[in-house]
């Protein structure tokens, strides 16, 4: 039985310090758009789009990292 004193950690308390991002895809986020989906049918589909799903993931992850950067740099010449 968990201690009631204990705080309720979310993901992000229980990540480790790191200067690097992942990212993982559950058979739960599947069935978020297909709840009629068992979890096996939901990871099955992840299994057999992983590698599309993954470049899409990073394409992503580095357009919004450009973005980012573009929008610091910006703020950063306001500041001085």
């Amino acid at each position: 039985m968990a201690d009631q004193n204990e705080p309720k950690l979310s993901a992000l308390g229980m990540a480790k310090r790191s200067t690097s991002i992942f990212v993982e895809l559950t058979p739960e986020d599947v069935r978020r758009y297909r709840p009629a989906w068992s979890g096996p049918e939901a990871a099955r589909f992840l299994q057999i789009h992983k590698t599309e799903i993954a470049h899409m993931v990073l394409e992503s992850g580095l357009a919004a990292l450009a973005k980012l950067i573009a929008e610091h740099e910006s703020e950063a010449r306001y500041e001085n």
